[in-house]
């Protein structure tokens, strides 16, 4: 619906009514709030641009409007009197007779609280009715009595408004709302608690269409009000949460803020047939809501619809010469193909399981999330056991909030499991020729419901028909708005997302230049960051430029360093792009990347980039654990860990020397204004260790000498150490030291030693159990920072030989 302003001769009009019924001072002050209500709130009904939808909020005036339209039929004021017509008999019907008395009636805006002048309207509560003095009456009913209101005739009724919650089953029980804060908070039955605005929409569209066109309806369509609950500002209501505490409640709510600028997927599908040229379709058997679909310019149309079909699950096949679609949980008629003999004699029904490798054990939907600012969002749906297994992903080009997206993505992976049995059936010529799309069942197992997907005519009739199991769609269980955990914060305009990042060191550079802060917010401006290592905050630097960040889509396994892996990694960023290179570039040090993980940030560079959705990137060609970040790649990374390109938008953060290895407290806000604790980040982070630790020994060696197994190894640098020229690389620390130990397979320390020499002799007797496995660990020493990252190798005394050194495993 398109939101239009008030007609001025109708608001002449109104203006003209008020101040005859109220005074000029109670119309300037009433007509000020209700028609700024009006402008923002009213709507056109659909085929019908000259009636009028009011869309009321609390406080709005929608009780005193209604008391005033009451007392102006009794009294024959216009605008809402008829030429000669009166009207003595009035209904006020609400939900309950407490709602009706309580508000209509004995309310703050009720009927006996706008009567003005000599008029003294009196209320009979034995009898249900108020009499005015020309001898009008107006006369109480409830919902909860409907037979109550059969049988007497009134000139004109005043009742509650229309509505329904947008919840799973609502349009069954529209008195019903979902809040958790009241003691009535409640369901309809049978319902599964989900979110459903399509519900909420065609339960309004069918009693607007109902009273419209209904002959001699006893209901005036210019005089429907919807029950909108309020009129606050949306997506500030329901996203302010410190102002508002319902927000929760709007999600299942009778709410229509943020709910009437939604399309039915249908007329969204009509819309996009009637660009391309077609006219005979039906699309009447869709049942989806979408809050926008963007297409790009001169995309063919079935490259824009197969994701909009697949992910709501919407079959598109020809029936009665129209292109028709269908949800898949309107399943049309089901045939009976009858006893096995009635089939050819050499095409039995034979069923086939796919092997996992051909099936989909993974869903990966994607699509942007109007509540926060049409960022992308992710929803991710597996089985156990799907390493194995096809992943199928799905970017729907157009706007769509996450809980529905989790939705149809836990759909999408059901109905793959069952499609995973397909049957293949041939039939005789004598008998029909099926289409696809249609349902049958087999005589000897008619429980079982098969979908035709293929039709291959000839001779005979070869059919090949997947399982189509019904199953109840998935709760849309998106109770609070919400999006990626750090996007969610920063695209509503306030604080960034920010990342620390304690780096190794790289030749040229100072260890307290190696920790950076990259910064991201989806309304840029430029970042001020500030340091309190004595309490008060002094700044450091300004980010200027936004950086390339996100969040994994996938877990990334233990890996070792120093080779290409074929391992993929899918990266979900909040905007911006990534590139690929060739493998030259790949191994001069191109398309570095930080990953954090449990003990710091690992260094990954990638060959090839492709975005396979929205804003969703496999990363292909890994180099693991760069720059001595061997021990973070030691351990799996999980899905949701950040991810930042390391380009020149990560800047340095302003550590000085003096503080590296302090912990002090860090804040992030906008540059150049007074801000709140909205706007800002705030962190407890420690800058400049990692690099200033001696990296991890590499190549240990162990050799039986006598009665002592003699272990060696090659230690590694930091500064210049990638020079070919000379017989050794330079020293980074001020001696050469080592801590080495030895542990049982417990983790138990045997003995331990300080060598400065990277060569180490471990009398034998000090295996209790040779034939147990050993660790032998060595860190090198660093004067300033003490143990640097350690090296640990495995191996078993047994396995040792006098005659060669063997290479140890890492």
């Amino acid at each position: 619906m398109t939101e239009i302003g008030l007609d001025s001769e109708w608001r002449a009009e109104q203006e003209s009514w008020l101040h005859d019924l109220l005074g000029p001072e109670e119309a300037r002050r009433v007509g000020k709030e209700w028609f700024m209500t009006a402008r923002s709130k009213q709507y056109p009904l659909p085929e019908a641009p000259k009636r009028w939808l009011v869309v009321g909020g609390r406080g709005s005036g929608k009780t005193r409007l209604g008391a005033e339209w009451v007392r102006a039929l009794i009294l024959g004021l216009p605008p809402f009197t008829r030429p000669g017509l009166s009207y003595g008999r009035i209904a006020l019907v609400a939900e309950t007779l407490g709602d009706a008395r309580e508000v209509m009636v004995d309310g703050a805006s009720g009927i006996l609280a706008t009567a003005r002048g000599g008029e003294k309207p009196r209320f009979e509560a034995s009898r249900r009715r108020v009499l005015f003095d020309n001898g009008a009456t107006a006369q109480i009913f409830s919902s909860e009595d409907p037979d109550a209101l059969r049988g007497p005739q009134f000139d004109a009724a005043w009742c509650d408004e229309l509505g329904a919650p947008a919840v799973d089953g609502g349009a069954t029980r529209p008195n019903l709302f979902v809040d958790g804060k009241s003691s009535e908070s409640a369901t309809p039955d049978g319902s599964n608690g989900g979110r459903d605005d399509l519900i909420q929409r065609r339960f309004l569209r069918a009693h607007l269409s109902h009273w419209k066109n209904r002959q001699a309806s006893p209901v005036d369509p210019e005089r429907l009000y919807l029950w909108a609950w309020d009129t606050r500002p949306y997506p500030a209501f329901p996203l302010l949460d410190d102002i508002w505490s319902d927000g929760n409640a709007w999600s299942r709510g009778h709410w229509l803020n943020g709910r009437l600028e939604q399309v039915e997927l249908g007329d969204c599908l009509a819309a996009l047939l009637r660009r391309a040229g077609l006219c005979s379709f039906d699309v009447s058997g869709v049942d989806a809501m979408v809050e926008g679909v963007v297409l790009e310019a001169g995309s063919a149309l079935r490259k824009s619809l197969s994701p909009i079909l697949d992910l709501h699950g919407i079959e598109a096949f020809e029936q009665n010469g129209l292109l028709t679609f269908r949800s898949r949980n309107r399943r049309g008629s089901v045939g009976l193909v009858g006893d096995p003999v009635e089939r050819a004699e050499d095409g039995p029904a034979i069923e086939t399981h796919a092997s996992p490798m051909e099936t989909v054990g993974e869903v990966l939907a994607a699509a942007r999330e109007p509540l926060i600012e049409y960022q992308s969002v992710v929803a991710r749906r597996f089985e156990s056991g799907a390493e194995q297994k096809q992943a199928r992903q799905i970017a729907f080009p157009g706007a769509m909030h996450r809980g529905a997206l989790e939705a149809r993505a836990a759909d999408q992976l059901r109905r793959a499991q069952e499609e995973r049995i397909t049957l293949a059936l041939s039939l005789p010529p004598s008998l029909s020729v099926p289409q696809p799309g249609c349902r049958f069942r087999l005589g000897e197992r008619p429980e079982v419901v098969w979908k035709i997907e293929e039709v291959e005519s000839g001779l005979e009739v070869r059919l090949r028909a997947s399982r189509d199991v019904a199953f109840t769609p998935s709760a849309d269980n998106s109770i609070r708005p919400d999006g990626l955990t750090a996007q969610s914060v920063a695209a509503q305009g306030g604080a960034p997302a920010v990342s620390f990042l304690d780096l190794p060191l790289i030749d040229g550079e100072e260890p307290a230049s190696r920790f950076r802060v990259a910064a991201w917010s989806r309304f840029w401006m430029p970042f001020s960051v500030t340091a309190a290592p004595a309490g008060s905050f002094q700044e450091r630097v300004i980010i200027d430029d936004p950086a390339t960040m996100g969040e994994t889509v996938d877990d990334l396994p233990p890996a070792r360093p120093g080779r290409v892996m074929r391992t993929t990694l899918r990266v979900q960023l909040f905007a911006g792009s990534l590139s690929s290179v060739e493998r030259m570039d790949l191994l001069a040090g191109a398309n570095a990347a930080a990953i954090e993980g449990s003990s710091g940030w690992e260094i990954v560079q990638f060959e090839s980039a492709e975005e396979i959705a929205s804003d969703i990137w496999v990363l292909k060609g890994l180099l693991r654990g760069q720059l001595g970040t061997e021990d973070v790649a030691a351990t799996r990374l999980p899905l949701g860990s950040n991810f930042v390109l390391l380009d020149s938008a990560v800047g340095v953060a302003g550590l000085r020397h003096a503080e590296i290895g302090m912990e002090m407290r860090w804040r992030v806000d906008p540059a150049g204004r007074e801000t709140s604790a909205e706007d800002r980040i705030e962190t407890m982070k420690a800058g400049g260790v990692r690099a200033s630790l001696p990296l991890a020994p590499v190549h240990p060696c162990a050799i039986m000498v006598d009665d002592a197994i003699r272990f060696d190894w090659i230690r590694r640098g930091r500064v210049e150490a990638d020079r070919w020229e000379g017989p050794d690389i330079p020293l980074g620390e001020e001696d050469e030291t080592y801590d080495v130990s030895i542990l049982d397979e417990t983790g138990n320390t045997l003995t331990s030693a300080i060598v400065t020499a990277p060569l180490w002799s471990v009398p034998r007797q000090v295996f209790s159990e040779p034939a147990e496995e050993h660790r032998l660990k060595v860190c090198q020493v660093s004067r300033t920072m003490g143990a640097g990252i350690p090296m640990v190798a495995r191996f078993a005394p047994q396995t040792l030989s006098p005659i060669c050194k063997r290479r140890l495993l890492i």
